[in-house]
């Protein structure tokens, strides 16, 4: 999936194997737009259930885009995530590329 997508060649590789670092737009206080569930901090990973979104429109699980897509998205803070490649479950072409996975590492 990532391999045919615009982040194909963001893809790197330590230890635990491939991932890419790309951009969520949130909160000022560090919480999500939709859910304030999670609050997310430096350094910290985060896990939740997300699913096929090709299969399924109504989806859901962690969501990140590149730079300019996740300002459009929300503004009002932008952070890197980074997020392995088995952890991603869809990327959205009708919805700018944006990535639905289960697992992010928050970086900044």
């Amino acid at each position: 999936m990532i391999k045919n997508s615009r982040y194909k060649d963001l893809i790197q590789t330590d230890e635990g194997g491939d991932y890419i670092v790309v951009y969520k737009g949130i909160k000022k206080d560090r919480t999500s737009v939709y859910n304030d569930k999670f609050k997310y901090l430096v350094g910290e990973t985060y896990e939740t259930r997300s699913d096929d979104c090709l299969i399924n429109r109504n989806s859901y699980g962690f969501g990140a885009w590149d730079y300019e897509n996740a300002k459009n998205y929300c503004d009002e803070l932008i952070i890197q995530v980074k997020i392995y490649i088995k952890d991603i479950t869809a990327i959205l072409p009708d919805e700018a590329d944006k990535i639905r996975c289960k697992k992010m590492t928050i970086l900044t």
